[in-house]
C-alpha cells in the first residue's frame, strides 16, 4: 500500500537516522518507487485482526468519521491517497455517498481491493488503482476532496506529491489528512529500535508538523488548520496491548506467530512511552485550494 503502515504490527530491528534529512530511511528503494508485494497473508490478517476488515491502520470507521466531520461529501469526487485494501473508501462512501478512487502503489492490495469492491457491491462508486511514482493520471481539478490517512509519512518528497495533489483537487476543494509526526528532537533508543527499520520493508520519512505545513503551502494550499490527535492513537495501542495480555491473548497466539507478537509487543510498548513523552505525534490538517 501506499503506505498505510502498521505501526501497530511492526518487527523491531536496527538502522541508521539521516539526521541531515530528518527523514527515517530502511532502503534505497522507497515505497514510492515500489512495486512489490509489501505484507504477506498473515499480515494482512493480523492487521485486520485488529483493525477490522479492509483497515491496516488503527481506528476502523470512526476514525474516518473523526477525519471528515463537518466536511460536505455527498456525491463529491473523492481520492483516497494510500488506500490499502480500500477501508477508509468504502466506508466514505457507504456513509457520506462519496463517488472515491483509490490509489497505491501496491498492485496485490488494490486486486484484493477492487475485488472487494464487487463483493461488497460499491462497482459505481468506488475504485482503485495502481500509481507509480507518486504520479497521479488524472486530469487538472478532478477531485472536491483528497483524503489520506497515514500515508504521506512513506512518502520521500513531499513538496512534489503535494504540488500533484494541489494539481488534481478543484479550486475551493479541500485536502485532509491523518499523519505522524517527529518532533525534531535527538532520537530516543525507542525511536531508533521502531522505525529505523520495520518487518515488511516500507520506508519511513519524517518531518515535523512546521516542515510539513510549509510544504502544503508552498504547493498552493491556503487554510491550512492542524489538530493534534496523538491522544487517539495512544489509546489505540494501549488497548491493543491489553487485548494481546488479556482474554484475546490465546487466540491470537494460536493464530500468529509467537516471535513476530513479542516483536509486535515491544514495538506497541515503545510507541506508547514516545507518544507519552511527545517526541513523536499524530495530527489532523485540513487545507484548501484557492478559488
Amino acid at each position: 500500500m501506499l503506505g498505510i503502515i502498521v505501526l501497530s504490527a511492526v518487527f523491531v530491528l536496527f538502522g541508521l537516522v539521516n539526521a541531515k534529512s530528518r527523514d527515517i530511511v530502511m532502503q534505497e528503494t522507497s515505497l514510492q518507487k515500489s512495486t512489490d508485494k509489501l505484507y504477506t497473508d498473515t499480515e494482512l490478517k493480523l492487521l485486520q485482526f485488529f483493525n477490522g476488515e479492509g483497515y491496516l491502520s488503527q481506528g476502523h470507521d470512526e476514525r474516518v468519521d473523526f477525519m471528515v466531520q463537518n466536511i460536505e461529501l455527498n456525491n463529491k469526487a473523492v481520492l483516497d491517497f494510500g488506500c490499502g485494501l480500500g477501508g477508509p473508501a468504502f466506508h466514505l462512501a457507504k456513509k457520506h455517498n462519496a463517488r472515491v478512487i483509490g490509489v497505491d502503489v501496491d498492485p496485490s492490495l488494490i486486486e484484493k481491493a477492487n475485488n472487494s469492491t464487487q463483493a461488497r457491491g460499491f462497482i459505481s462508486s468506488v475504485n482503485f488503482t495502481t500509481i507509480h511514482d507518486n504520479l497521479l493520471s488524472f486530469a487538472d481539478a478532478t477531485f472536491d476532496i483528497i483524503f489520506s490517512k497515514e500515508s504521506i509519512i512513506h512518502v520521500q518528497n513531499k513538496q512534489a506529491l503535494f504540488k500533484e495533489l494541489y494539481r488534481v483537487l478543484k479550486p475551493g476543494g479541500m485536502i485532509v489528512i491523518m499523519d505522524w509526526f517527529w518532533k525534531g528532537w535527538s532520537p530516543s533508543q525507542d525511536f531508533l529500535q521502531c522505525w529505523n527499520f520495520d518487518s515488511y520493508g516500507t520506508a519511513m520519512h519524517f518531518a515535523t508538523i512546521t516542515e510539513y505545513v510549509s510544504f502544503l503551502t508552498q504547493a498552493g494550499f491556503i487554510d491550512v488548520e492542524s489538530d493534534d490527535s496523538s491522544y487517539l492513537y495512544l489509546n489505540d495501542m494501549r488497548q491493543e496491548l491489553d487485548l494481546l495480555y488479556g482474554t484475546k491473548g490465546d487466540e491470537i497466539r494460536v493464530l500468529f506467530d509467537a516471535q513476530f507478537l513479542e516483536g509486535c509487543i515491544a514495538t506497541w510498548s515503545s510507541l506508547c512511552r514516545m507518544f507519552e513523552s511527545g517526541e513523536i505525534e499524530t495530527r489532523l490538517i485540513l487545507a484548501k485550494k484557492k478559488k
